[in-house]
């Protein structure tokens, strides 16, 4: 599997996702073939990116032990600079995605998660994007080689949330969508879905 965090220089990404990745990297539940990447407007080369994650990940534990497993995690870390609503960077990272899965070794088939840790307005560009480049596997026999989550309040109100699945089910099936939801209650993601 091929990770893809868009919004990498964010919090959600530095308290919340990386840390967890590493966690599974060492409990051995997560392959050393399986890039990580993080997608940002940014300009950042990946050592800036791994330094950044590795000041908060290991800031309350920094044994040698912890500092080991760091290094060999954090060579599976890297970062792209993407403008989420230019679809030329799409190309380049189309590219820049497939070469880091030759590079560490990953299936060419193998599958790809696509994590929107950006704001909700930036989803149908960055699905867009996606789009475009040719990320989303164009047959549905292939949709389960791409995931995307979305993880945000999903819309202020009942309509923006129905605008919000509209726009991502353009592009993707049903089955290629995982929702997490931080702010409408239980009757209005019932009623959306």
């Amino acid at each position: 599997t091929t990770i893809l965090i868009f919004g990498a220089s964010g919090d959600l990404t530095a308290r919340k996702l990386i840390p967890a990745l590493f966690q599974l990297s060492r409990q051995t539940y997560l392959s050393d073939r399986c890039p990580i990447i993080g997608v940002a407007r940014r300009e950042k080369t990946d050592e800036q990116f791994r330094n950044e994650l590795k000041a908060s990940v290991l800031k309350d534990d920094d044994s040698a032990e912890s500092v080991a497993a760091w290094d060999r995690f954090s060579k599976q870390l890297f970062y792209r600079q993407v403008d989420i609503t230019s679809e030329t960077d799409y190309v380049n990272l189309g590219r820049a995605t497939a070469e880091l899965e030759q590079q560490l070794g990953t299936e060419a088939d193998a599958p790809r998660v696509v994590y929107l840790a950006t704001t909700p307005s930036l989803f149908d560009d960055a699905v867009r994007g996606l789009h475009a480049s040719g990320m989303i596997p164009a047959e549905r026999k292939h949709s389960d080689r791409l995931r995307v989550v979305v993880e945000k309040p999903f819309g202020h109100d009942l309509k923006s949330a129905e605008l919000l699945n509209e726009q991502l089910r353009n592009r993707l099936h049903e089955d290629q969508i995982y929702r997490i939801d931080h702010y409408l209650g239980k009757e209005t993601v019932q009623n959306i879905l």
